[in-house]
């Protein structure tokens, strides 16, 4: 069976959990994490390399990264606000001719910037990172947001500039897939 999302009316599969040793549970889309036969005897693992980078480097993670990102996000919008003469704002925005002259912290510091609905936004990126970072785990979860990361710098070197909305955008979608029913009531 599907199931539609309910605030965009797609099919999305459904999803199934896997009991592990230790009761710990983990959640994969119903194709990709099991195990599909290749030939006579061959197995293939989708999730196989995700698994091993874990168990290997799953201590390096960072735990709760989203309250890290978010104030970092609400420290450059006071320092914006408080003194607009300095203009934080033109020094972190990514370009990619000013990249390409030396100025490389722009590739990581445009994922600092926040609009005007800063309290909104900076409670849904803890709400919905600190969720995916429980279900996923912290290692996994770091992995996705720096995949996201990367990515969205790849494409701001195509197209000449990049912003963190799309990043961001990645970890609703994300959060709509695992938790389709969540309703956020605002009164």
């Amino acid at each position: 069976g599907l199931r539609t999302a309910s605030l965009w009316r797609l099919p999305l599969p459904r999803l199934w959990r896997e009991r592990k040793a230790g009761g710990v549970f983990q959640t994969a889309w119903a194709g990709m994490a099991q195990i599909k036969k290749v030939g006579i005897g061959k197995e293939l693992d989708y999730m196989g390399w995700i698994n091993k980078l874990d168990r290997k480097f799953g201590r390096g993670g960072i735990p709760h990264l989203m309250y890290y990102v978010t104030a970092t996000m609400l420290a450059v919008f006071l320092i914006e606000l408080l003194f607009p003469q300095l203009g934080i704002a033109g020094w972190l925005y990514f370009d990619r001719t000013l990249i390409l002259q030396g100025q490389l912290w722009r590739l990581i510091t445009f994922a600092f910037l926040v609009g005007l609905w800063i309290v909104l936004s900076l409670y849904f990126y803890c709400l919905i990172g600190n969720a995916l970072e429980s279900e996923w785990g912290t290692f996994r979860f770091n992995i996705f947001y720096l995949c996201g990361l990367l990515g969205n710098i790849l494409a701001g070197f195509i197209t000449g500039s990049a912003v963190n909305s799309v990043l961001n955008l990645s970890l609703f979608l994300a959060f709509a897939i695992l938790y389709p029913n969540y309703q956020v009531m605002l009164f």
